[in-house]
């Protein structure tokens, strides 16, 4: 089904006027012999900063991940295990936040966009490459819903196809204010 001209343009208001968002996400990632799953709390906020807090399964919760322009830290409560990494490249840590969609799609040449309907409703869905040589990162494709433009899931995509990694958001705030101190490496 065609999308029309209103809609994307709705689309493209919400999303290119979003300084931040807050978002509760149930990420799956799928290899050769297993899937595993998380839930998580991410936090984004124009310029360059995100916040991942992993909130399940047990190994792993209370795992934060914080980047901040091109510095990142994951902090690993109870083991003292932190690692800072400085001088972030090609974006490649931060592909399961929504403002990497959308800075990918809108500078790629490569993308699509149509409308599905669904079981949960009438869908956008955007497809764009990543420009990565990645070959599990290759594309991504996000459905939004047509009626509240939130997002719905994000999909990884492989050279071959297929899905790697999957974000289904449960809960989604755009623009919400957020304080710098949120994003901020512990030195």
């Amino acid at each position: 089904m065609k999308i029309s001209y209103d809609v994307y343009e709705r689309l493209y208001q919400a999303y290119n006027s979003m300084v931040s968002y807050e978002a509760e996400v149930e990420v799956t990632s799928f290899s050769n012999h297993s899937k595993n799953v998380y839930v998580a709390k991410q936090y984004f906020k124009d310029p360059g900063k995100m916040r991942s807090d992993v909130l399940s399964p047990q190994p792993v919760e209370g795992v934060q991940t914080v980047i901040n322009g091109d510095r990142a830290q994951i902090l690993q409560p109870g083991s003292g295990g932190n690692l800072t990494l400085s001088e972030l490249k090609n974006g490649d840590s931060n592909f399961l936040f929504l403002n990497t969609f959308f800075s990918l799609y809108y500078k790629s040449e490569s993308t699509s966009v149509s409308v599905n309907n669904t079981a949960e409703g009438e869908m956008i869905v955007l497809e764009t490459e990543t420009g990565l040589s990645n070959p599990y990162r290759s594309n991504m494709r996000l459905k939004v819903s047509s009626k509240t433009l939130n997002p719905v899931q994000m999909d990884i995509l492989g050279k071959d196809g297929e899905v790697y990694m999957t974000v289904i958001y449960k809960s989604f705030t755009p623009n919400k204010p957020m304080e710098d101190s949120l994003f901020e490496i512990k030195e």
